[in-house]
């Protein structure tokens, strides 16, 4: 049967005849010839399906009208924002497009610290003095040398004087031995002398100020603020200032100041004045 041109008896009604114009997109070749294609907008055009537009994120890669268009730009590491642009395949991570931008996760242990995707994830962070548990964290110890080891920057040597005496690596070789009075030389050797505060000088633990109402008479440092000044009559509110026990039954002190009783027969009249060595003075005269 002849049907005229453009037309179609998609029906198949002989009474209508004819009824169906060829050339759109419901009918565009032939009967049921849909113009439906995936991801893109469509025409018929001279009896054939084109695409006219494609839908964001997507493209004809490979000209091929009747697939539609195929190419998935945001999300395919092939055509990753462009027909052309495939995700390079880097080392110690896996490749992906996001979005349109080639992105990398990396495997644990590994970083992509220098941005550049060709040669993947390039860091062992586990052990790289630069990117030490991550990338851009440089392994750098204070006072010191480090070294990352399983992501960890530790402390493998201290610079003297210092030394890492709380054995944190995050504050370094925190501690100088020279003036720590808790670490005087070396960790944990700490000054210490009775009655007196302590203080550190080149390593060598040194006296300080005694406590109120000590004093250092010996002269040595060891057994630090060894006289009791305020209650020591012969050391009475100071070193050497011994209280005058002569024709006396009992001397004492209190406070740093000299006290007595006068034996039988004998009186303090005089009550002169304290001589500049004693803090109070006592002499006794003949009655």
């Amino acid at each position: 049967m002849f049907w005229p041109p453009g037309k179609a008896n998609c029906d198949g009604n002989a009474v209508n005849g004819c009824e169906v114009d060829l050339g759109t997109t419901a009918d565009c070749a032939f009967c049921g010839d849909t113009c439906d294609l995936a991801h893109a907008s469509s025409s018929c055009t001279a009896g054939a399906c084109v695409i006219d537009n494609c839908d964001n994120g997507f493209d004809d890669c490979d000209t091929v009208a009747a697939n539609g268009c195929e190419a998935d730009t945001d999300n395919s590491a092939a055509t990753c924002g462009a027909c052309d642009n495939a995700c390079p395949n880097g080392q110690n991570g896996t490749t992906t497009c996001d979005n349109g931008t080639c992105e990398i996760a990396c495997i644990a242990g590994f970083g992509n610290c220098d941005g550049t995707l060709q040669n993947g994830c390039e860091a062992d962070t586990n052990a790289s003095q630069q990117n030490c548990g991550g990338c851009n964290q440089p392994c750098t110890i204070q006072n010191g040398t480090g070294m990352c080891t399983g992501g960890t920057c530790g402390v493998t040597m201290c610079t003297a004087p210092f030394d890492d005496c709380n054995n944190m690596s995050g504050d370094g070789c925190e501690t100088n031995t020279n003036t720590s009075a808790a670490n005087c030389g070396a960790c944990g050797m700490g000054c210490s002398f009775p009655n007196a505060a302590a203080s550190c000088n080149g390593g060598m633990c040194a006296l300080g100020a005694c406590n109120a109402g000590f004093a250092n008479c010996d002269g040595m440092a060891a057994n630090g603020c060894e006289k009791n000044v305020g209650n020591d009559p012969l050391n009475c509110g100071g070193c050497g200032r011994a209280c005058d026990a002569t024709d006396t039954a009992t001397v004492s002190c209190a406070a740093g100041l000299c006290n007595s009783t006068c034996d039988p027969g004998f009186g303090n009249c005089s009550q002169p004045a304290a001589p500049a060595a004693f803090v109070r003075g006592v002499r006794h005269g003949r009655q």
